[in-house]
């Protein structure tokens, strides 16, 4: 089918490379009694699963290969964690495997996120950007984009976006993870970081950075892109549905950043 789309394509298009993608069948992958039956059963690999094979992936990618980077590979759910709504699935072992495999061979790939939701949370684009750090990608296309035009979506969208463009800028950028501990909440109300700096909204709280309850009621989150070698204020707010916003009390909180990626931990103040 490549062989015929560039035939298809020729002359005007001759210099716009084809996009092949491969499905994540991440399903069953640690089934104990049918390991990876399948990506097996869906044809996408073979029945050697070894690392020097691609992980089952080398056939595929080595006809890839042939086509002496003329061809663009793509991957889906980048986005996703392991064993998201079932214990056999892993999405994100797959994303790295199918990734390191292409790098190995020197293809280019890139990557895509595949569920509807789930880009109001850090863990989403931390993932996406594990991808493109640690495994080889490098691109990502957004499906359903008018999802991350508005709202805690937006935000971790647009940073995501700059921490890119920056480094493309030979700008280093580090990451902050937050915590607070003792934040107790009522059903429907969460926790969130704002500050000083467009990464954490510029004190507006409609911008602000949503945590997550990862111990309750210890609540904490990664904000990417924070130019490195600086100083910002912030504080954490609850906010929930209705807009009501309560402030914790006392001084604002200062943090300097090295050129490295940093941490915060902290008490919720009343």
């Amino acid at each position: 089918m490549l062989t015929y789309g560039q035939e298809a394509f020729d002359e005007d298009f001759d210099n716009i490379k084809l996009g092949i993608k491969i499905p994540g069948v991440h399903w069953q992958m640690e089934s104990t009694n049918t390991p990876r039956a399948a990506e097996v059963c869906a044809g996408v690999i073979d029945s050697d699963f070894s690392q020097d094979n691609g992980y089952g992936y080398n056939p595929i990618l080595e006809m890839i290969e042939s086509f002496n980077d003329e061809v663009n590979l793509h991957f889906t759910c980048l986005e996703m964690n392991d064993h998201d709504g079932n214990n056999t699935s892993a999405p994100k072992t797959l994303v790295g495997y199918v990734g390191d495999s292409a790098a190995r061979l020197g293809i280019e790939i890139k990557g895509e996120n595949a569920l509807s939701g789930g880009d109001d949370y850090q863990y989403y684009w931390n993932n996406i950007s594990d991808a493109i750090n640690y495994h080889g990608y490098n691109g990502i296309t957004i499906l359903r984009v008018g999802d991350v035009v508005e709202g805690q979506s937006y935000n971790y969208y647009r940073d995501f976006i700059a921490r890119y463009e920056k480094e493309d800028n030979n700008q280093i950028n580090v990451s902050v993870k937050f915590r607070v501990n003792q934040a107790e909440t009522y059903w429907g109300q969460n926790v969130y970081v704002v500050g000083n700096i467009k990464e954490l909204g510029k004190w507006n709280t409609d911008q602000a950075v949503k945590l997550g309850p990862t111990n309750y009621p210890t609540w904490e989150g990664i904000v990417t892109g924070i130019p490195a070698n600086s100083s910002f204020e912030f504080k954490f707010i609850k906010k929930d549905g209705y807009g009501v916003v309560i402030w914790e009390s006392g001084n604002n909180h200062v943090y300097y950043t090295n050129d490295h990626d940093g941490n915060y931990i902290s008490n919720w103040l009343n």
